[in-house]
């Protein structure tokens, strides 16, 4: 069994509960990309509900951004922080995704900006798991 500082405990269970809420913003913002959008009072719910999601991401970075890492893993710290930055401009970019004007969505934009958001979803469960080998060894 495995003895962390007071420190390092409550490090981790701070990021695990923005990644709680992460993944439940990152579900909500899956079911509204789902949603056909053909009035414009639907683009504007669409666009409304992108905004929320874009402001609660960037909460949760400024959260990362604020936290204080043991440290032995700053320099992952460093790179989750990186990573989330990435995450959040791809769900940025979802909005830019939405054509207000002509009441559709660019899948082509979307489908981009949801490919950089896995792909950077990945980046930060790997930096996560790095660290959580680096302050065990």
């Amino acid at each position: 069994m495995y003895i962390f500082s007071p420190e390092t405990r409550a490090y981790f269970k701070t990021l695990s509960e923005i990644g709680t809420r992460t993944n439940a913003t990152s579900r909500e913002m899956g079911k509204e990309k789902k949603l056909k959008v053909s009035t414009e009072q639907e683009a504007q719910d669409r666009k409304a509900a992108y905004l929320k999601y874009a402001r609660e991401f960037k909460e949760q970075e400024n959260e990362i951004r604020r936290l204080n890492p043991p440290e032995s893993i700053k320099d992952e710290h460093e790179e989750l922080i990186s990573s989330y930055w990435k995450f959040t401009q791809a769900a940025e970019n979802s909005l830019k995704a939405l054509d207000l004007y002509n009441l559709i969505n660019d899948a082509g934009l979307a489908e981009t900006s949801e490919h950089y958001q896995v792909e950077a979803a990945s980046e930060i469960e790997m930096i996560i798991m790095n660290m959580i080998v680096r302050i065990m060894f």
